[in-house]
């Protein structure tokens, strides 16, 4: 199967455009195609992606990939989920987040799941959508990496994703997960 000619991931983000790169190959992103930093205003990941997809395929006229995840903690009634970016902004930062969350709780550990929703949009309007989420426990950071990488660990592991490293992750975080869910679902 091979993406659709022309694909454009819809994200601003330097970080997220090298991993989308490593997992799709050479792919333009939003900024490349003259495209805004699109806007996320729903309360569910895929109506996120879907937003973002939708909104890209229309400004350049070609199809778009885009995503929208973040971090579900059950115990906190699923924050911060579609806001966890917001929340790491107001905590100060990705590993202040991980801290407050878990203060807020009073534990050292809590169960959690790193969720990944992805729009595929044509500009003839086909769409094909797909969500999958990492199960783990979010703890203390550990190591270095992007974003949470260093706070989340993979059920089955005791290692963090930052300590996994960026090729294990590649291939079985919550965003390798959703991109194999997609992949099935198309021509």
């Amino acid at each position: 199967m091979s993406w659709p000619d022309g694909l454009v991931v819809a994200t601003h983000n330097p970080g997220k455009l090298a991993e989308w790169r490593a997992l799709l190959g050479p792919v333009d992103d939003a900024a490349s195609v003259g495209l805004d930093e699109p806007d996320e205003p729903h309360g569910r990941f895929a109506d996120n992606a879907l937003h973002k997809a939708t909104r890209a395929t229309q400004a350049c006229g070609r199809p778009c990939l885009a995503e929208d995840a973040g971090l579900v903690v059950p115990a906190l009634g699923g924050r911060p989920g579609v806001h966890t970016k917001r929340e790491a902004l107001a905590a100060g930062g990705w590993e202040a987040l991980s801290h407050a969350l878990l203060d807020e709780l009073e534990v050292a550990e809590v169960e959690a799941r790193y969720l990944c929703a992805l729009a595929l949009v044509w500009p003839d309007g086909r769409v094909v959508m797909a969500e999958a989420a990492a199960q783990g426990t979010l703890v203390r950071p550990r190591g270095e990496g992007p974003g949470l990488c260093p706070s989340f660990v993979p059920a089955g592991s005791e290692s963090t994703w930052a300590e996994l490293g960026a090729g294990w992750r590649r291939d079985h975080d919550h965003r390798a997960l959703a991109l194999a869910s997609l992949r099935r679902q198309l021509p």
